[in-house]
């Protein structure tokens, strides 16, 4: 019988740890180990697959177990956890029934329901923003303000979208050397931000300055200018929006965009529960060899 072992993002990442130690430490002969930044999970065993561990599995491929409901990596994470089973010959006929059903499981839940659709993190929805609003992208010089986790994510999809001319600062110039360094893109100092503006076609900016960064008095007001400010409080003066040639988009414009693919992706989840209910009697009627009744 094919068994399971698993603590996901509800548990703290020090349980997550020692859980992880201590399968570690006794693994069977036939299993598929399956990590990830929130997911700790131990799949073993050989024979009949209880319709509970497959339809857990089939969930989790779907991205319905997920912290960010529908997310896209699990699918191809779980691939991997499989092919490594395979690769190492760790895999038993039972396990790779069951992910071979888990893989077709969710990518059927993805080509039919609209769970992976819309942004839902704040780097997503800036790039969907950007696309949406900004007719050749591509084309576009940047400037990027703050060395960060959010900023780098940004970097690395405007990369993907053919953006090439980005150049990043921060008041810390180290920080803005260290991040363009891993990323490949331009830095400058932070206090030749008023000259690097002049050329600027699109702002992001996202730090902790307690007061407004970019103002009237640095801006070349009579350039056509895409601002998206993502600190709190803004770094972006709220007069700035005011000129014409100068359009503003600020934290709460994006956030909004985020809760409307949540509420979206809300709406698709009984359906994809339906196509994993329909996917698990599948499998069992299959090793049953009885004929399919959907």
């Amino acid at each position: 019988m094919i068994l399971f072992k698993g603590k996901d993002h509800e548990y703290s990442v020090a349980e997550r740890e020692a859980f992880n130690r201590t399968i570690k430490q006794s693994l069977p002969p036939f299993y598929v180990y399956l990590q990830t930044c929130n997911r700790i999970e131990l799949y073993a065993g050989d024979g009949s697959i209880p319709p509970n561990i497959a339809k857990h599995l089939f969930r989790v491929t779907a991205g319905l177990e997920s912290k960010m409901i529908g997310e896209t990596h699990i699918q191809g994470q779980v691939k991997r956890a499989y092919i490594e089973a395979v690769d190492n010959r760790h895999i038993s006929p039972g396990l790779h029934r069951l992910f071979q059903a888990a893989l077709r499981a969710g990518k059927r839940v993805r080509s039919e329901t609209g769970i992976s659709r819309g942004a839902i993190t704040h780097s997503q929805a800036t790039i969907a923003l950007l696309k949406r609003e900004v007719s050749e992208l591509s084309q576009k010089r940047i400037i990027v303000i703050g060395s960060h986790h959010l900023n780098e994510n940004i970097i690395i999809a405007l990369h993907s979208q053919g953006c090439n001319m980005i150049s990043v600062t921060n008041r810390t110039s180290e920080k803005a050397v260290a991040m363009a360094s891993q990323i490949g893109c331009r830095t400058f100092y932070f206090d030749n931000l008023e000259v690097e503006l002049k050329s600027a076609d699109i702002i992001i900016t996202a730090t902790s300055s307690p007061c407004p960064i970019i103002t009237p008095d640095i801006v070349p007001t009579e350039r056509h200018l895409f601002m998206v400010d993502l600190a709190v409080p803004r770094d972006v003066d709220e007069r700035l929006s005011l000129y014409k040639n100068v359009r503003v988009f600020n934290i709460e414009d994006v956030e909004d965009s985020i809760d409307q693919n949540i509420e979206a992706r809300s709406h698709e989840m009984l359906l994809a529960s339906m196509i994993i209910e329909e996917e698990v009697r599948k499998m069992k009627y299959k090793m049953m060899g009885e004929p399919v009744l959907c």
